[in-house]
Parts: C-alpha cells; sequence; structure tokens
C-alpha cells in the first residue's frame, strides 16, 4: 500500500479560541467526508443489457470512473418492476457484497446505476408486520431509493415508509435545537444543566466536554450549552462556546442576536465580532451540507460516527431509462455529455418556479419563497411564472413545474447545461405507465442533468418530492445526487435519474500537480509540489485523499510538497493514482487528480498491442489484442474488473468480440499472473461503433 512518510492526519476544528478551551479540551477528529469525485462511486452494469454497457462505457470514460469501481451483474430480472426479494437477492446484496471485495465500502460515497435495470421495487412483503399501514403510503419503492436507505432494505423493515426517514435532508433549522441533545446524551445532558445551575462549573465543563467530543459536529448542542451558561450570568465560556457552535456549523445570526438568552451578551465587544462573523441563513431552512456514506445521520441533520444514534445512506441515481417511456440511448449519452461539460462552470441565467391554480403547484407554494431568498443570498435569479412552463427563456438554470402533461419544446425555452428540471406529478417515475402523464425523460431528452419522478402513485405528500430548495443546494456547489437527497425527507418512491456528479455551480479547489502525469514511472519515494488554484478563504483545500487502483490507502493534510512512499506490497506494473482534494467549506466540496503510473522496472512491463480487423462482415467488430507479459507469467484480460479472457502462457493473443461490450469506449486491461503475484497493463481503450 502507499505509506505517508508524515504521521495519520488529525486536525481541530477550532484554532486559538482562548483558554477555556484547553480546559475543555474541545478538538474534534478528522473532518467528515462529504461530496463526491469519480473515485467515490460504484457504476453498476446490468451485463445482459447492451444499452447498459453502452451507457457505462461512455460515462467511465466521461468521468474517469476507475474499473474497480465498475460492477458487472448478470442476473438482473429484465422487468419494470421486481419484488423486494428478488431486488436483495439479485441486485442490492451482491453489489454490497462485491463492493466489500473490491475494498470500495470504505470510502464510496454513491451508486449509479446504468440502463435497463428494473425501476420500481414492490417491497408488500416487508411491511405484513404493520398494523395500520395508510393507504396514501404504497408499498412500492424506486431502485435508487431503496439502494439510499439500504440498511432499512436489507432488514426487511417496514421504515421505509417513514415520511422523515432521510435524516441528511434539510429541514426547518430549529430542528438543531428541537432535536437536541441526542437522545443518547439525555441524561449525561441533564446532569449538565444541575452541575452549571448549582455552581459546579468544574464538573460541568467536564461534561460538556465529553458530550461535545462524542458529538463534535452538533452545533445545536454547542449552542444550548452556550444558551445555559450565558443564563448563569457567565459570558466569557457562553461566548467561546458559541464560536465553538459557529466553527461548527451555526449560521443564523438574526436568530443569535434576538435570542434572550444573549441579551447581556449583546452590547460587548466579543459579542458583536461573533455577530458579525456569522452567516445569515433563514431560520425557516438549514443550510446545505455535504454528504458522508461512512456517518450516521441524527434526525436533527447532524452527522455523527454514534452508530445507534443516526442512519447511514448511500447516495443513488440511474444514469438512464432506455426502456418504456424512457430516452433513446443517443439521448441519454448527450445529457450525460453536457452534464460532464457543464461542471464548474458557474452558468448564467435564472431558476423558474411555476405557481398555477394547480393543485401541484398551490401546496407546495410556501417552498418556493424559502428558495428564492436562499437563491438571492447565494447571488442568482429567480421568477415565479404563471404559466405551466417559463416560457421564450433563454437560459433556465433550474426548473420547477407541476403539471400533468407537458410538452417542454413547446415552451420554445432552453435548459442551461447542468439544470436540474423537476415536474411534481404523480407519475412521472412510472415508466412502464406509458402516455398517462410526461415522464422525467422529458427533461432530460431536451438536455437537463437530472430529473425525478415517482414510481407509483405518491399522493400529495410534500416530503416525497424534492423541496424547492433543491436549487438552492444545487446553487451552493452540491453535486446533483447531493442536491436531490439535501431535499427529499421520504425518498423511497422517488426515481431520479441523470448524472450524480454534474456540479456546474461547486468551486472546486483545483489544484495544480507537478511530479505525476500519465505514464509517468514511480519509484519508492515520490514528492508532489502543489498549488491551489483561485481559491480563497474555505475553498482551498484542507486535505488531501490518496486513492490507488480506486482503493483509499492514505489521508494527508493538505501541504505544497507532499511526500510518500510506495510500499513493497505495491506490486510492480500499471496503477491508477488519484488525489481528492477537499476543501473547507461546509459543503466540503472536492477536486480530483487521475494519472495512471508505472511502478518497477520498464523490462518487467506488460506490452500490449491491438490489430483492428482488415475484413467487412459478420466479424469486423473483431479485434486483437497481442499481448506480451513477463516470462512465466499467465495472461487474464478483464473489462472494468470482470474477467473476459485467459491465455496460458506469457505471450498470446485475445481475440476479442466488441459487441459483447457494448458501443463507445470499451476499456481493457490485461493481468499478468505469475503465482500469487499479480501486475497490470495501462488501461487499452477500443472504440466500439
Amino acid at each position: 500500500m502507499l505509506q505517508a512518510v508524515a504521521p495519520q492526519w488529525r486536525i481541530a476544528f477550532l484554532w486559538c479560541l482562548g483558554p477555556f478551551l484547553w480546559v475543555l479540551g474541545l478538538w474534534s477528529a478528522t473532518p467528515t467526508e462529504a461530496g463526491a469525485t469519480a473515485s467515490q462511486w460504484v457504476v453498476v452494469v446490468n451485463g445482459e443489457s447492451q444499452n447498459s454497457r453502452t451507457i457505462a462505457n461512455h460515462y467511465c470514460q466521461l468521468r474517469g470512473i476507475p474499473s474497480r469501481n465498475v460492477i458487472v451483474l448478470k442476473d438482473v430480472p429484465a422487468r419494470e418492476s421486481i419484488s423486494a426479494n428478488e431486488f436483495r437477492e439479485k441486485i442490492l446484496e451482491p453489489l454490497l457484497a462485491e463492493m466489500s471485495a473490491r475494498g470500495l465500502s470504505s470510502h464510496v460515497q454513491g451508486i449509479a446505476y446504468s440502463a435497463d435495470f428494473p425501476t420500481a421495487i414492490d417491497f408488500l412483503s416487508d411491511t405484513l408486520t404493520l398494523k395500520d399501514r395508510s393507504h396514501f403510503l404504497l408499498p412500492t419503492g424506486s431502485i435508487n431509493g431503496l439502494t439510499y436507505l439500504y440498511r432499512i432494505c436489507r432488514a426487511k423493515s417496514p421504515s421505509v415508509l417513514n415520511m422523515d426517514i432521510n435524516f441528511y435532508a434539510c429541514r426547518e433549522a430549529k430542528f438543531l435545537l428541537e432535536k437536541s441533545p441526542p437522545e443518547i446524551l439525555k441524561t449525561e445532558w441533564e446532569s449538565f444543566a444541575k452541575e452549571l445551575e448549582t455552581g459546579e462549573a468544574s464538573k460541568a465543563k467536564a461534561m460538556l466536554e465529553k458530550m461535545v467530543n462524542q458529538f463534535p459536529s452538533h452545533c445545536g448542542l454547542t449552542y444550548l450549552a452556550a444558551r445555559l451558561w450565558a443564563k448563569q450570568d457567565k459570558p466569557e465560556p457562553a461566548i467561546q462556546l458559541l464560536e465553538i457552535a459557529l466553527n461548527q456549523g451555526w449560521c443564523y445570526r438574526d436568530y443569535l442576536v434576538n435570542d434572550p438568552a444573549f441579551e447581556k451578551l449583546r452590547e460587548l465587544t466579543a459579542f458583536q465580532v461573533l455577530r458579525d462573523a456569522c452567516p445569515e441563513i433563514s431560520w425557516d431552512h438549514q443550510r446545505s451540507r455535504g454528504f458522508d456514506a461512512r456517518s450516521f445521520w441524527l434526525p436533527s441533520g447532524v452527522p455523527s460516527n454514534v452508530e445507534k444514534e443516526g442512519m447511514a445512506y448511500l447516495l443513488s441515481t440511474v444514469l438512464a431509462v432506455t426502456r418504456g417511456d424512457g430516452n433513446t440511448v443517443e439521448e441519454a449519452l448527450a445529457y450525460l455529455r453536457r452534464s460532464a461539460e457543464a461542471d464548474f462552470t458557474l452558468p448564467e441565467g435564472k431558476f423558474y418556479f411555476s405557481k398555477t391554480e394547480d393543485v401541484r403547484t398551490t401546496t407546495r407554494e410556501p417552498q418556493i419563497q424559502i428558495a428564492r431568498n436562499r437563491l438571492k443570498q447565494l447571488g442568482y435569479d429567480s421568477e415565479v411564472v404563471s404559466d405551466r412552463m417559463p416560457m421564450f427563456q433563454q437560459s433556465c438554470l433550474g426548473v420547477t413545474m407541476g403539471t400533468p402533461l407537458f410538452n417542454w419544446k413547446a415552451s420554445a425555452s432552453q435548459l442551461a447545461p447542468g439544470a436540474i428540471a423537476e415536474n411534481l406529478t404523480s407519475l412521472g417515475g412510472a415508466m412502464a405507465t406509458m402516455g398517462v402523464q410526461t415522464k422525467l425523460t422529458e427533461y432530460l431528452r431536451h438536455g437537463a442533468a437530472g430529473s425525478s419522478g415517482a414510481v407509483v402513485e405518491p399522493y400529495t405528500i410534500e416530503a416525497k418530492f424534492p423541496h424547492a430548495m433543491i436549487h438552492a443546494h444545487y446553487a451552493d456547489g452540491a453535486t446533483l445526487a447531493e442536491a436531490f437527497y439535501l431535499s427529499v425527507k421520504g425518498p423511497y418512491q422517488l426515481l431520479i435519474v441523470g448524472d450524480p456528479l454534474c456540479q456546474p455551480f461547486a468551486k472546486p479547489p483545483k489544484v495544480k500537480v507537478e511530479g505525476l502525469q500519465n505514464g509517468a514511472r514511480l519509484n519508492k519515494k515520490v514528492l508532489l509540489r502543489l498549488s491551489c488554484q483561485d481559491a480563497t478563504g474555505d475553498e482551498k483545500p484542507g486535505r488531501i485523499d490518496l486513492l490507488l487502483d480506486g482503493k483509499l490507502t492514505n489521508t494527508f493534510p493538505y501541504v505544497d510538497r507532499l511526500s510518500f512512499d510506495i510500499g513493497s506490497d505495491v506490486p510492480p506494473g500499471a496503477h491508477t493514482l488519484s488525489l481528492i482534494f477537499t476543501d473547507s467549506s461546509y459543503m466540503q466540496r472536492k477536486w480530483e487528480y487521475q494519472a495512471a503510473i508505472l511502478v518497477g522496472d520498464k523490462g518487467n512491463d506488460i506490452e500490449t498491442k491491438v490489430e483492428e480487423p482488415t475484413k467487412t462482415g459478420p466479424k469486423s467488430h473483431n479485434h486483437k489484442i497481442v499481448v506480451t507479459g513477463p516470462e512465466k507469467s499467465q495472461l487474464r484480460l478483464m473489462h472494468h474488473w470482470e474477467t473476459v479472457g485467459q491465455i496460458a502462457a506469457s505471450h498470446g493473443t485475445f481475440d476479442v468480440d466488441l459487441e459483447k461490450f457494448g458501443k463507445g469506449p470499451v476499456r481493457f486491461h490485461v493481468v499478468a499472473v505469475e503465482g500469487k503475484a499479480e501486475r497490470m497493463s495501462l488501461p487499452i481503450v477500443i472504440e466500439s461503433k
């Protein structure tokens, strides 16, 4: 493995906050992971589907998805609707088992299903123990909804139906205080408050230290502690705790200023400095935040490492639906290319919200102003239109409508590259129910990066649909997948289709890397020179994750010169080395630098040569890959980590029928096996037309 020269990184979440903090010892562990890049997503392919293979080929090439992160399933049911047991047995369990076997479970943030997967999952059998199931909560979920709730789905629990099950989703900010302290701390909190009230400050400090160290990201907990100290006329510890809360993410200036608990502090200079430093996010909605698959999210929306206190999730979308009322493969490839090109472009235009007499828009009208206020704070224009669609607009950055039928082309409006377009209606994701209502695929056909719809009648339950704030989360730099799950509290029925990695509004910590180029040969010790480009404040990188062949191997603090050793257990041959830079913002935005590298002496490299067919006709798609490996080795041909050919010699030719692997850029590797030792070739990409 790759080994750090310096000790493993641990960083405090506070700097120089005064002597009180030294008494408490309030230091956090390594910051949580959030957001995602190519090496943190898994693409799942239906091995029996040409469409699925084709779309995966193109998407992996567009996004730089490592071969290790592509999982091909061979026994996927060829239907739009399957039972929950079929889903678990044929899709979810094999997928999770393969992720674990490949060492991906430690850092993967999301699952993207390529085309030709069942989109609707019937889990009636999981709800039979319920005495009173509301007839408004039909037991049919989407493939990505049940993947997001994978822990609950594996447990066959009916709590999938809970309309408040997604604790990662943003709610009203009051949840930070109403759901604090966490249930696990109720007894400790009561003891802390009692000790403080009776004047036992030293005991209270020790108790608070323990609680905050257990939940280092919980700004609501710290804020409430500051309140209690202020009520005891202890301004210094109260202010210092408020400073901690701000560093943890407290961003509600107006609420802070008007809180009666801090009335006596308002004239103090230290309080005024905090007041001016505190962002002003409206109390009616929590701020956007980065996702972390390894965290257990609390009901207050705070990530924790305490498993029994929260929920863990996996982001999930479907790249394309090409059956039923879906898109053509060509349409899918067009919107995936467009969305990849939209990253970090900061497009100009407006967000549009439709408000008509239709109940689909009137019931959600209060959401619109909340979203518009936040978009304005972020510097983006928005408009409410009285038509079903925004008409004759040249750059729609995002759209939320509510109508059973629509024809986007008739609007003469243009969706900006990377746009999320939403229509709140009953059957937008019921892909086998053709012609009843306009499907989410209508937006994708006209260039949206992503859209969603329910796979079965959802009724007018707001929690099942994306909140209008989805556009504000996106504009704040979230990836498309994050934006969706930040805005849906009960996601089990929602089919989300599009590019999960698209992030047109993000300002990532782009870093120039010197000393690591494609094809570079690296020996034991590696020294890289890093320089951050166009980043200020919290946009600067705070840490670096180092991945080898898609596996997380180490984490470093961001430095201008990064030194690490390639350990003796890294086999010679070709590898993919990735550096993921994460900024210091609350969104934890990321940027990934990838390079194919060679380890070991040149004389032991695997040599490959592709011979294209010389004849036309039935075998015009056959290619030959001529391979020479190290002496006494045996050869194995792999496509996306799937073995597709073997030769019991160190030299030979693989006869490759490209039609078996879909169209587009088909990526192969050759593995030379010598006993238990394996080495890999550089990637071989053949364009299949």
